[in-house]
This record gives structure tokens, sequence and C-alpha cells, in this order.
């Protein structure tokens, strides 16, 4: 069975599609450290240096397993209220999130042989009736 077919299958799980699709804040708060982390390269003990703390504080951060109370008290808050509770993301994150949408938009208006369609896109986006994300 390859990587595919693996996916394939586990797909046909309801909750672990769901839980894929829309992981919890502790999880895409702790990939976001360490991605970051990473991309700058740095160990978790360097970071660890860089803040004060030690290196095992950096680990516990890191993994999604690791949860606080008052995260889980949030969540359910948001539950309650008909919400989400949305991960705070570091700028240079955020940063890239937004180059990946305007290239997307930049193809698409450039795709159909002009660029009438830009402004438009811009134009709907402004109004928020027109969003393109991946």
């Amino acid at each position: 069975m390859n990587h595919q077919e693996l996916m394939n299958k586990l797909f046909q799980d309801k909750k672990f599609k769901e839980a894929y699709e829309n992981p919890p804040i502790s999880f895409a708060i702790a990939n976001s450290i360490q991605e970051l982390r990473i991309r700058h390269g740095l160990t978790q003990s360097d970071l660890a240096k860089l803040v004060g703390m030690q290196q095992a504080a950096i680990a516990r951060l890191e993994n999604p397993g690791y949860s606080i109370k008052y995260l889980k008290t949030l969540e359910k808050i948001a539950t309650a209220l008909g919400t989400k509770l949305l991960a705070p993301k570091f700028k240079e994150l955020v940063d890239e999130e937004n180059t990946h949408t305007e290239k997307i938009k930049i193809l698409f208006a450039s795709s159909a042989g002009n660029f009438d369609n830009l402004n438009k896109i811009k134009t709907a986006e402004n109004s928020s009736s027109l969003s393109f994300n991946y």
C-alpha cells in the first residue's frame, strides 16, 4: 500500500478526516512554534536560551499533547457560543500565507489572458464577497 492509498483509506473514517482537516488548537500552536524555530535554524536548546527557558519547556510547547488548562476552557466557551477558537499565528507565518494567497489571485487573474480580472478580484475582496485560499 502506497502513501496515497493509505490516506484514501484513512479519510474514509469520518473522525480521522475531521481531525485532519480541523486539528485541535494545541496542535496548531505547537506546529507553529516548531515550524518557525526550525525555519530560523534553531534547536530547542537554542530557542530556550534566547527566551530564558529550559529546553524541556520548549519541548513541552512543541508537544500538541501538552495541554494548557485555560486553552481547553476557551475551546469549551467557543463551542458553547457556536464558534471556533483560532490559534494565534506568528507574523512571519501569516505574511507567508498572505503571499501565497496573493500569488494565487494573480495567477487566477492572468489565466484569463489579461489583468482585468485582477481588478475585479481586488474589488470583490474589499467587499468580502470573494476569497481565494489554498
